[in-house]
């Protein structure tokens, strides 16, 4: 078994999932997989504002949007049909001006949609409910699920 094993990022790029340690096939250099991965979103907050927005690529994948105190308002996905991808689901958001949203984090992924189920389904075991501002979702038609 030829794995190796890299060092952990430093602990300022780290604070929000310490512990982890990247392992690296060297068959398959691209593929990077990560010890102790968290099925809940664990990206760091940033800053809910036109100029953070504006660094966003149009890539698709799904968000979170929260408060000061980091509690979850909602969670979005920017699909195959959004137009300029997380950027513009972003940007459509902040013209929503959604009280107390101040920070978001993202997360790419090209399975969108089963990502943005997943993490509803996940916050409502959480929480007993869906965030405040999932209006477009109907709870009786997510799963249960019990993560770990």
């Amino acid at each position: 078994d030829e794995r190796c094993v890299e060092p952990a990022p430093p602990e300022s790029q780290r604070s929000h999932c310490p512990g982890f340690g990247v392992v690296v096939d060297p068959l398959l250099r691209h593929a990077t997989i990560w010890a102790n991965m968290t099925v809940r979103l664990s990206k760091p907050w940033r800053p809910f504002d036109h100029a953070t927005v504006a660094t966003l690529t149009g890539h698709l994948g799904v968000y979170e949007l929260g408060n000061t105190a980091g509690d979850v308002l909602y969670i979005g996905a920017a699909g195959g049909r959004s137009r300029f991808g997380l950027k513009g689901q972003l940007m459509d958001r902040l013209a929503a001006d959604l009280d107390g949203a101040c920070c978001f984090r993202v997360e790419v992924n090209m399975a969108y949609h089963s990502r943005r189920i997943e993490l509803l389904e996940i916050y409502l075991n959480d929480h007993g409910q869906l965030p405040i501002y999932n209006t477009d979702v109907d709870e009786s038609r997510l799963g249960r699920v019990r993560p770990g």
